[in-house]
């Protein structure tokens, strides 16, 4: 029987198939190796989604880093935001060097790193920026907001911020409504005119028989047919939005609602801005109301020890915590299943454990609700809700039973 053996290893296979297999796997070219980096880097600044995340939350190759630094607004990152990424990255860098895995390994990473940095110093950017590096995955995320300047090296990637941005500051449509309506998409402050659009969908024709401008409602069926469903954000004067409101199959989708007079000149992407600022605003006391509505009822546990153990035992159904609250610390098998510390270099630590608390959630049905920095008056402003069970209906009786008595 015929053997072939790996010309650069001692392994020894069955058939040249499985050898050449083994090469082009294991024994990569350093040219093949850079190509398929300058693919990854290509891919890696592509737009944050929910998809995206997902699959930056699952990527659990360790180690993995995550550099977070607040930008300026540029067309490429200023020289004083260069120099800090830079900071941030060396500081990843001399962390790499303690952890203890193989030596190759780390090697790789480094390289890695220093390209995806390189990469992102290169890139416009916007008031924040993520890049997240492992030996499997590589993003490079711009952030609407400043992030807390931080590097991480943990088991997987430090996701809160991406989270954050999508929930807060998301992608939106915006409709303009008005004798020629248009939409415009993007992240508030960066709205454009899209240049895909569904003809068919969008075509709209004039009761003469002529053709005229596509309808508020066949616009947006085209940009969803193009591209999907987005939060709306409508604009007009107070007829045009509540003639929308009436007749529009869209109008559950509004999430804010921009009333100016005709022939307004504001610019409109300042004016999305401010709506969804005062949307978010909202939706903050709601949820601020919604807690403190639940811990007059004795349903919050508050404190990351008490939060962890109420998401293992799938015993809670809200998480809230303040957006920039973090802290590091180890896993364990106790009953509360971690320890906190002061230092996240430590062997085994995780550097924070309130950004892995979030991920759990996430993967167990549990909503997060972030809050403003300094909006809980607590020592560990994180909790969460533990509803009470359902009352059977014995002791629904024995509590009208005892009513009537007293």
């Amino acid at each position: 029987m015929s053997v072939y053996h790996c010309p650069l290893c001692p392994l020894i296979f069955q058939y040249r198939t499985e050898v050449e297999c083994h090469l082009r796997e294991e024994h990569r070219s350093r040219a093949d190796e850079a190509a398929d980096l300058r693919v990854e880097l290509a891919a890696a600044t592509r737009a944050l989604d929910w998809d995206r995340l997902s699959q930056l939350r699952s990527s659990k190759a360790s180690p993995s880093v995550t550099l977070l630094l607040g930008t300026t607004p540029a067309a490429t990152m200023t020289v004083l935001d260069t120099a800090r990424l830079r900071q941030l990255a060396e500081r990843a860098h001399r962390r790499l060097s303690t952890e203890p895995h193989v030596e190759a390994a780390i090697t790789v990473l480094e390289d890695r790193l220093a390209k995806a940095v390189s990469a992102a110093e290169s890139q416009p950017t916007d008031r924040g920026v993520a890049v997240l590096v492992n030996k499997d995955d590589l993003a490079i995320v711009q952030l609407p907001f400043a992030p807390r300047d931080r590097h991480v090296v943990d088991r997987g990637f430090a996701t809160r911020d991406l989270d954050y941005a999508l929930r807060h500051h998301p992608r939106c449509r915006v409709l303009v409504l008005g004798r020629h309506p248009r939409v415009l998409e993007g992240c508030a402050g960066q709205l454009s005119e899209p240049t895909l659009m569904n003809p068919r969908s969008a075509r709209s024709l004039h009761p003469s028989g002529g053709t005229a401008h596509p309808s508020p409602d066949s616009l947006l069926r085209g940009r969803i047919d193009a591209s999907g469903a987005l939060p709306l954000v409508i604009v007009g004067d107070h007829r045009d939005l509540d003639r929308f409101r009436r007749r529009s199959p869209h109008a559950n989708e509004v999430i804010a609602e921009i009333r100016r007079p005709r022939y307004h000149r504001a610019n409109i992407s300042d004016l999305v801005a401010e709506a969804l600022d005062r949307t978010r605003q909202e939706q903050q006391s709601r949820s601020v109301a919604e807690l403190l509505h639940a811990d007059m009822q004795s349903q919050i546990a508050w404190g990351i020890h008490a939060a962890w153990t109420a998401v293992n035992d799938h015993t809670a159904d809200r998480l809230w915590v303040e957006h920039d609250y973090a802290i590091p610390g180890h896993t364990t098998v106790g009953v509360c299943g971690i320890d906190t510390t002061n230092d996240p270099t430590e062997p085994g630590a995780i550097d924070d454990l309130v950004d892995a608390l979030i991920t759990k959630a996430t993967q167990s049905g549990i909503e997060t609700r972030f809050l403003n920095r300094y909006t809980l008056k607590q020592p560990e402003p994180i909790a969460v809700r533990i509803p009470a069970p359902p009352r059977t209906q014995f002791q629904k009786a024995e509590a009208q039973s005892l009513a009537i008595a007293s």
